[in-house]
């Protein structure tokens, strides 16, 4: 018997090894079975679903925060912009309330005064120059993004 770990000592001379021999004998199955029980393949199926679920939901959550984090981008490197639309606005055009759209994000800001100053003007200039009297203008600017927080801040303009 070839292969066989017993020795024919143990046994006997003559006699027969009842004991399987080979790779039989590695895998604790008879020659005549090969391949795989109902029950190894369910639970291999079960573990192979299990692993692509997982990797389809991490997948998914990743291509979400790409999304999101490209829109806060977006709108994070048009906020600047939007705030010297409107600083032109409040200075040149005296407008308090506008709308419009930045790299494709639609917009709407209103500004109230907060206070009004006239600052440093010689009395000999008052009457020639009473537009001066009131010239420094303190506003609440308040910016909404459609789909982003309120931003509220304070704008000087004269």
């Amino acid at each position: 018997m070839l292969g066989c770990s017993y020795s024919a000592l143990a046994v006997g001379e003559g006699a027969s090894c009842s004991r399987p021999c080979g790779n039989a004998a590695l895998l604790g199955r008879s020659k005549l079975q090969q391949g795989f029980t109902l029950i190894e393949v369910l639970v291999a199926s079960a573990i192979l679903t299990a692993v692509v679920s997982i990797m389809t939901m991490l997948y998914q959550s990743s291509l979400a925060a790409e999304r999101r984090a490209e829109a806060s981008l977006r709108s994070s490197t048009a906020i600047p912009f939007v705030i010297d639309v409107i600083r032109y606005q409040l200075r040149t055009e005296q407008e308090q309330q506008g709308e419009g759209v930045f790299q494709g994000l639609k917009y709407h800001w209103y500004a109230e005064v907060e206070k009004r100053e006239r600052g440093y003007v010689h009395e000999d200039l008052l009457e020639d120059y009473p537009g001066l009297t009131e010239r420094y203008v303190l506003w609440n600017v308040t910016l909404e993004f459609e789909g982003r927080p309120i931003i509220s801040y304070k704008e000087f303009s004269w």
